[in-house]
């Protein structure tokens, strides 16, 4: 999963143009972390989707899966593990 949230780490700072070192695998995607708001949700989304080959259900998207960056690349590495 380090690997994962490194890339969505980067990932993140290059598309939302948010400084690497202020992110890390606990940063929290929403309250006090990245406070991004309903735009940048879905452009988030996304771009993580096309970035790791990836669809996520309608049931991924709940405060829990999103509870920091380490959490979310736990749902991707779920998702590219499925796909073998």
């Amino acid at each position: 999963m380090a690997n994962t949230t490194d890339a969505l780490i980067e990932l993140i700072s290059t598309e939302l143009k948010i400084d690497k070192e202020t992110l890390g695998p606990k940063t929290a995607v929403f309250e006090g972390g990245l406070e991004l708001d309903s735009f940048a949700v879905v452009d988030l989304i996304t771009k993580v989707e096309a970035r790791f080959d990836i669809q996520l259900s309608d049931d991924d998207f709940s405060m829990e899966n999103f509870a920091d960056l380490e959490t979310l690349a736990g749902v991707i590495d779920r998702y590219v593990a499925a796909k073998g």
